[in-house]
């Protein structure tokens, strides 16, 4: 369907047109800004997940067991419950990581 065709469609009303496509605009808009957030959002998950698994092969490289890497997992995730949510995941590695590192020396 083209201009013309709508224009014609809507009864060649020069304030309708405007008012319709005005209105498709909007929606696309609205609908660019919803799929952007959702992608942020799934990006953030993805990204988080990278890490918590990058920090579970470095500790199990490092040499601790399947039982030692649970049990570091386990303690860190209480503590990182009390914290800032927005900074949780960083606090929980690091704390977590140099928890682990003491308990070996």
């Amino acid at each position: 369907m083209s201009l013309t065709s709508l224009r014609i469609a809507l009864g060649n009303d020069p304030q309708m047109f405007l008012a319709t496509i005005l209105s498709l605009a909007g929606l696309i808009a609205a609908t660019a800004i919803a799929v952007g957030i959702c992608g942020s959002i799934q990006w953030r998950i993805h990204c988080q997940n990278e890490r918590d698994t990058e920090f579970k092969r470095e500790l199990l490289s490092n040499g601790f067991s399947v039982d030692d890497v649970e049990r570091i997992l386990r303690a860190s995730s209480t503590k990182a419950e009390r914290s800032t949510p927005r900074f949780r995941h960083s606090l929980r590695s690091r704390k977590a990581m140099s928890w682990a590192l003491q308990r070996r020396a």
